[in-house]
């Protein structure tokens, strides 16, 4: 990567070449360089929720003050864009999954399969009052 096609970002470990039309930031480029990648994309679903959570915490943090207006409108509209699958949604601005994340999405997905799907509903069950 030439220094003209990428972007500086910092982390707690430091300064870090990242793509300039990446929509990630330096932990995300560290993942990519410090995995072996499978080829795989995390799943649009996954990457809308994502970009989703990214916009209300940008709106929620610029209503609180704690964001500049500025910074925060950036952040909005990438997010929406990428939600709604905009023009850079689905590019190579979002990095390949490593083979170490798969199987952990995998894992966490026959976990969540596992879990009951009902609720113990039976109230005369109560457990034990704690006193004193």
């Amino acid at each position: 990567m030439s220094k003209a096609d990428c972007r500086i970002e910092t982390d707690s470990l430091g300064k870090v070449e990242v793509p300039s039309d990446a929509l990630y930031g330096a932990q995300t480029q560290r993942a990519a360089e410090n995995f072996p990648v499978s080829g795989l994309r995390l799943p649009r679903r996954v990457i809308r929720a994502l970009a989703l959570i990214k916009k209300a915490a940008a709106e929620v943090n610029r209503a609180s003050g704690k964001l500049d207006a500025n910074v925060a409108d950036a952040i909005i509209k990438a997010a929406h864009e990428v939600a709604t699958g905009g023009a850079r949604a689905d590019t190579g601005a979002h990095p390949r999954l490593s083979s170490r994340m798969r199987g952990s999405i995998s894992a966490q997905a026959r976990s969540a399969r596992r879990l009951p799907t009902t609720t113990n509903t039976d109230v005369s069950r109560r457990p034990p009052s704690i006193t004193g």
